[in-house]
């Protein structure tokens, strides 16, 4: 049987190597590994009791590659239920300014709950209504927090069979009233670069215009501005979801679901927002500098931080950095770690294997100034794809699972295949508990070699590891990394599981591949669900770091790693 293909077989490959060095049992334990502040809970959501949706930009690539400076711009929801402690993180946030993109009745009615020490502006987007205006007595007022008052709004959406794209769109249409606030805002934003924080009442429609807005000014893509708007939606479904339930005894027809759903943003409306922009005024650049008044070069010379990286560098979004010989090559820049510092761009890289690089691509990474690659693969997978890559980098091999007997034999690789596929027929065969027993040990070579990559990397080089999937290996070895760094596990986690999106694609191919060279229509599905990162993998390293030494910071001292100057490394000042 012949198993050489155009693909590199990448998943398969790489789940044999970790396959045939199984061994350890799953410990049980899943607390927070790094040592991080719990302020951060991702790259930009901020956790507080009384506001669920309030994010910082920092970050975000923008231009000339440089980021967007971290603790300089927040968005949120309205900030009245603040407790202490939420008051207390603002103080640590060093906020000096709050732009109020509310109607001023609604500011009235549940006001802001922060430090008298915060410039606070009311920059209303929205023009008073007439009702607000009225000298209605304050009982009489409705309450909008009342699931009886809101069964009425919610009776809108049951009418509208819950699109409401069309009564929303006109809101997203930018009128004089709104440009002369924006304008103002710029004002702000360009005369200082004190942190400054914009929001509404929910944080989503006017503050995601505004956030838009801003972003594009400072060069960040149309894909991570559409990625920050639709973000709103993962910090507020709950809430919505639970308002919908409660106003389920006053509206019984009421579809709780589709309810929920028709409150959240929608791709849709903000690229109506840049499409009403480019009808009216030509285009957003156009916009900003005719309409707005914007001085771009004040807001990037204040927002944007770091020195940048050639045009030839493209990211996708903010860690993935796009290659035509390597779909999984990606910046750890931007994760928040130690004392909310941010991991520093363009000095750690992690990938799958370098094979299949391109001339460009190898001066992408030349580009990049890539100076050490350490190789996690065994020697049988390098001889049979050896990296393509710039004479300049040095080349470290440290594998982290035991060299297999004659390993770079086509005719074992062609058994392992076979054996994996005879495997995943057996109904018996329980190829994620296989996974986990190969994430679930630490031996003397894996703690040798991981040593061994901290010190080179306590040489403060730009830095690129790889495996073959850049999945499992490499997961391990970025968990040890961004650990050291003071990133949160479940940041760890999430650019664990990134993997499965940088590589869907392939794993469809692979898979199709497969069924067809065996035959067997079957298998296409079975191959796709059993490749990929699971949660549960690399939970089971997490386990046994601290079920045999206690905690990551003691598994890290083992390796002998010099925390202190990890983070004076790798870390933002």
């Amino acid at each position: 049987m012949n198993i050489k293909t155009t693909f590199k077989l990448v998943s398969i490959s790489a789940m044999i190597a970790m396959l045939t060095a199984c061994n350890g049992e799953t410990g049980t334990t899943q607390t927070d590994v790094a040592a991080a502040s719990a302020t951060y809970s991702d790259e930009h959501h901020v956790v507080l009791t009384g506001e669920d949706n309030f994010r910082d930009l920092g970050g975000y690539v923008g231009a000339d590659n440089k980021r967007v400076a971290s603790g300089k711009l927040f968005r949120s929801g309205e900030l009245s239920a603040l407790t202490d402690e939420d008051r207390q993180k603002l103080e640590a946030l060093g906020l000096v300014r709050i732009f109020d993109l509310r109607r001023p009745s609604e500011a009235a009615s549940n006001p802001d709950a922060i430090s008298q020490e915060i410039e606070y502006t009311n920059f209303s987007l929205i023009n008073e209504l007439p009702s607000d205006l009225t000298d209605t007595d304050e009982d009489e007022k409705e309450d909008l927090t009342d699931p009886k008052v809101l069964a009425k709004y919610a009776q809108i959406a049951i009418d509208f069979n819950y699109d409401l794209s069309s009564w929303i769109y006109p809101s997203y249409e930018p009128s004089e009233h709104m440009i002369s606030q924006w304008r103002a805002i710029f004002d702000l934003l360009e005369d200082s670069d004190t942190p400054a924080l914009w929001h509404c009442t929910a944080g989503q429609d006017r503050t995601g215009m505004t956030a838009a807005l801003i972003l594009y000014s400072l060069g960040v893509s149309m894909d991570d501005i559409f990625s920050d708007y639709l973000m709103s939606n993962e910090y507020t479904y709950a809430d919505k979801y639970a308002q919908s339930e409660s106003i389920l005894p006053y509206l019984p027809e009421l579809d709780v679901d589709a309810y929920t759903e028709s409150m959240l943003v929608k791709r849709g409306y903000l690229e109506h927002f840049f499409t009403d922009i480019e009808t009216k005024y030509g285009s957003i650049d156009e916009f900003l500098s005719n309409e707005l008044d914007v001085d771009i070069d004040a807001m990037r010379e204040h927002y944007l931080v770091g020195e940048g990286l050639p045009s030839s560098v493209v990211y996708t979004d903010e860690h993935h950095i796009e290659l035509i010989g390597e779909d999984n090559f990606r910046d750890l820049g931007g994760y928040v770690g130690a004392d909310n510092k941010r991991v520093l761009e363009g000095k750690l890289f992690r990938s799958g294997e370098l094979s299949g690089l391109t001339e460009g691509d190898k001066q992408i990474l030349t580009d990049l100034g890539i100076e050490q690659l350490v190789d996690l693969r065994t020697k049988g997978e390098m001889l049979d794809k050896p990296d393509n890559i710039p004479d300049t980098i040095d080349v470290y091999h440290l594998p982290l699972v035991p060299e297999a007997e004659n390993d770079n034999s086509s005719a074992v690789q062609v058994n392992l295949v076979d054996q994996w596929v005879n495997n995943l027929r057996d109904p018996n065969f329980d190829n994620e508990a296989e996974m986990i027993s190969a994430y679930n040990y630490i031996d003397e070579q894996r703690i040798a070699n991981w040593t061994e990559i901290f010190d080179l990397l306590e040489s403060n080089k730009t830095t690129l590891w790889h495996c073959t999937g850049g999945q499992d290996r490499v997961g391990m070895t970025t968990a040890l990394v961004l650990s050291s760094l003071g990133v949160s596990r479940d940041v760890i986690i999430k650019d664990y599981l990134a993997t499965n999106e940088y590589l869907a694609e392939y794993g469809e191919q692979m898979a199709r591949y497969m069924a067809t060279m065996y035959n067997d229509e079957t298998l296409y599905q079975t191959i796709l669900d059993n490749m990929g990162a699971r949660e549960t993998y690399i939970n089971a390293f997490f386990d046994v770091v601290e079920s045999e030494y206690g905690d990551m910071d003691t598994f890290l001292q083992v390796l002998g790693v010099d925390i202190e100057l990890m983070q004076q490394n790798y870390l933002i000042k």
